[in-house]
């Protein structure tokens, strides 16, 4: 499942860029901007979730708030799996 995004959004770069256009300069820096945009997003969701778990950590209604949200997600499981 890891790979299909990628493959969903390769399949679009054709019609958003002319191949027959771009060269050696052109897909380095499509590469570039690529790798830039893939680290940057990584290190924001690192940054953020350790400081959402920080933040989480502290509160005293932790175990209350996980018991609901697995309760909620097993209910939109079971109703995702029993639809017709």
């Amino acid at each position: 499942m890891g790979g299909l995004p990628i493959h969903f959004y390769a399949s679009l770069f054709p019609i958003l860029i002319d191949l027959a256009a771009i060269d050696a300069w052109g897909v380095a820096a499509i590469f570039a901007i690529t790798i830039m945009s893939v680290v940057s997003v990584k290190i924001s969701y690192a940054f953020f979730d350790s400081r959402v778990a920080s933040i989480a950590i502290r509160q005293k209604h932790t175990d209350a708030c996980q018991k609901t949200v697995e309760i909620l997600m097993a209910g939109a499981g079971s109703y995702l799996a029993f639809k017709t």
